[in-house]
């Protein structure tokens, strides 16, 4: 069949399945707490492809891929080096100035975007998004001090690699001036994470779904993807509407429009239930058998940005959410579990 043919196809029906066709509703209606009517989420927005969207950023600088002049924000996510007990402890200051002078370094670098890829000898290091003025969110995650992992919105992801940071150099370029350099890293959605005024709120107090202009979903564990999104069931019934099952693949285009499916209604259903919990905001920690299962960025209509990691127990349950703003965070307990417990436990 042609492939235009078959991509059209897949536009109309999801269109249908939008409009509620597979009775699976990816429009995310949640009572509200406060005024009984429903709430709607935006749908999750994915900024990791791999095979297929645009491969616009390949051959492309670091300056050329994230402009400083386009960029409002850069926020650090996440930096397991932090909670390093062998570390030297740096003060705020010093961290953000690190990683400011990393970043410039990384704008200054005539490294050209390739394939991406980790290297066996690359630890986990810090993690970025980067808030453009458009309202895009671009995913930075660092490989080690050697490779920087870029992710975009329907964009192929791609690396470029980081050589000579901190290490002096005859043929060495000059600093930034301030015109070209990036925003200064935001580092107190890491550090300071005090409740703040957020304590004693619920999910749906802290993030109200009609204030919310968009949700990327920034990362996921093969736990959540499996147990929660990526369900058989789901899966089937998605296959049927475009008229394929498991013996007879669909072609890509159909089955990347099946994988967005199946991430909008289950990640939809998922924001419904945290919204809907009673549970309220305490300190922010995490339990020696929990690990994050996937993080999220949501924007405000205002210019907020709350950055959730949903937390669970590896192949068994979502435990909670960590929810972290400008200078202040909080846990909050919610439990999900799988849909096939929770057939389980209602027979």
């Amino acid at each position: 069949m042609n492939p235009k043919l078959l991509l059209c196809l897949a536009l109309v029906l999801s269109g249908c399945l939008l409009a509620g066709c597979a009775n699976e509703p990816t429009a995310n209606p949640s009572p509200s707490k406060t005024t009984g009517r429903p709430q709607v989420f935006p749908p999750i927005e994915d900024v990791r492809t791999f095979f297929s969207g645009s491969n616009e950023w390949y051959g492309h600088s670091f300056r050329e891929i994230i402009s400083p002049p386009q960029v409002t924000r850069v926020i650090l996510l996440e930096d397991k080096n932090l909670q390093n007990p062998y570390f030297r402890k740096a003060s705020s200051r010093e961290i953000q100035d690190y990683y400011n002078r990393w970043l410039d370094h990384l704008e200054i670098s005539d490294e050209k975007a390739g394939d991406p890829f980790v290297a066996a000898y690359e630890g986990p290091w810090p993690q970025f998004a980067v808030i453009t003025k458009s309202g895009d969110v671009i995913y930075l995650q660092a490989c080690g001090g050697t490779g920087m992992l870029i992710f975009g919105h329907g964009i192929i992801g791609t690396r470029i690699n980081i050589t000579g940071f901190g290490r002096p150099s005859g043929a060495a370029k000059p600093p930034l001036n301030a015109s070209h350099s990036l925003p200064s890293v935001e580092v107190n959605y890491v550090l300071d994470q005090k409740p703040d005024h957020w304590a004693g709120r619920r999910f749906g107090q802290i993030i109200q779904p009609n204030k919310i202009k968009r949700i990327v979903l920034l990362w996921e564990d093969m736990t959540i993807l499996g147990h929660f999104v990526e369900t058989p069931e789901l899966h089937d019934k998605l296959l049927a509407l475009y008229g394929y099952d498991r013996a007879n693949r669909p072609p890509p285009a159909v089955a990347a429009e099946v994988e967005k499916q199946e991430h909008q209604i289950a990640y939809g259903k998922l924001l419904d239930r945290f919204e809907i919990f009673d549970q309220k905001g305490g300190m922010i920690h995490l339990a020696e058998n929990e690990a994050i299962l996937a993080n999220l960025i949501f924007l405000a209509d205002s210019g907020r940005v709350i950055y959730l990691e949903i937390v669970g127990v590896i192949d068994d349950h979502i435990t909670g959410v960590l929810l972290h703003g400008s200078g202040k965070g909080v846990r909050i307990n919610l439990t999900v579990l799988p849909p096939a417990s929770d057939a389980k436990r209602a027979e």
